[in-house]
This record gives C-alpha cells, sequence and structure tokens, in this order.
C-alpha cells in the first residue's frame, strides 16, 4: 500500500516538507467485533492505521526531515477513544495510531512535530453508512447539533501544520462537535 499525503504538495511555504494525513480515506468503519473477527482479516485495518503511518513518517525522516525539521499529522477517529459496538478492530486501529503519533513525537523532536486529528462523524463517501438517510439524528448526537464537514478537519489540520502550532506535539486533537460530552 502506498500512503498518500492529504496535500497534492508536502512543502510548506518556508520550505519544509510536511507529511500529513497517512490514513485518509482508507479504513472504512465497519461493523466488526473483536471477538467475529476471523485471524487476520482485521489485517487493513492495522496496516493503514499503524504500519502505513510508521513506514511514511520514516520515509520522510530519512529523506528530508531529519536534516531540515517538518511537521507529520496523523488522521485518527474518535473511535480511539470510545467503544460502540461493532466497531473494536476499527477503533484499536486507531487506537495505535494515536499511540504512534505520541511515540513519533518523542523520537522524532526536537526538528519534528507530530500530532493527529481524531475526527467524529464527518459527511463523507467512506462514512456514509454511519449518517445517510439519518443525517439529522446523527447530528443531533452531538452538542453542536451537526456533523463535521471535510473543510473543518482539513482547517486543523492546517493549524498542526502551521507556525501557530509551533510548540504543539505528541497531542490528539479531539473534533467531535462535543459529542463525547453530550
Amino acid at each position: 500500500m502506498q500512503p498518500r499525503p492529504v496535500s497534492r504538495s508536502p512543502w510548506t511555504r518556508s520550505g519544509r516538507w510536511t507529511s500529513s494525513s497517512t490514513t485518509r480515506g482508507r479504513t472504512r468503519p465497519t461493523a466488526r467485533s473483536w471477538t467475529r473477527t476471523a485471524p487476520g482479516s482485521s489485517r487493513r485495518s492495522r496496516s493503514t492505521c499503524g504500519w502505513a503511518p510508521a513506514l511514511w513518517a520514516g520515509l520522510a525522516w530519512r529523506a528530508w526531515m531529519r536534516d531540515q525539521g517538518g511537521v507529520v499529522v496523523n488522521i485518527a477517529s474518535v473511535g480511539a477513544s470510545v467503544n460502540p459496538p461493532g466497531l473494536g478492530v476499527y477503533g484499536a486501529s486507531k487506537a495505535a495510531l494515536v499511540h504512534l503519533t505520541q511515540q513519533l513525537a518523542v523520537e522524532l523532536a526536537p526538528g519534528v512535530r507530530v500530532n493527529a486529528v481524531a475526527p467524529g462523524v464527518v459527511r463523507t463517501a467512506l462514512s456514509r453508512s454511519l449518517w445517510e438517510g439519518r443525517e439529522a439524528a446523527a447530528g443531533a448526537n452531538t452538542l453542536l447539533g451537526r456533523l463535521g464537514t471535510v473543510e473543518e478537519v482539513a482547517t486543523a489540520v492546517a493549524y498542526l501544520v502551521s507556525d501557530d502550532a509551533a510548540w504543539v506535539t505528541g497531542e490528539t486533537l479531539v473534533m467531535d462537535g462535543g459529542e463525547r460530552l453530550a
């Protein structure tokens, strides 16, 4: 599997390499519990959320970041910290990505900052099964009364790669419209 960055250009205006979103659009939150999962069937979720980001960060580190610095932003999920029925494999793989984010922050500091965003339900084709036909009800589960948008997640990623977040590393920004508090 070839990891893909969110933006077409990983170069920032300052000439620093920025690696963002190593897992965008690659895993689907499918109803699969641990006790009903056949051995090996969760390989895609584990590979996409665990190995792919680690490999991508390692490649970027060796190619540029070791000498020039940079920023890594992983796309996790609120599924990393909540336990809805049937989403155990997906949630565990995203929890592993949150831990990897913290581990890479330790290993790549001080020249590279590593953070993650953890969106709740966002209106995308990938999450369609979670909201289609019941968008108002799905949004009503949040304090803000709506689902998130791709643009809102992109804005958070843009903040984390910017110099405005120069003292932020090893963190996961949860963006769920207050769903965990509702």
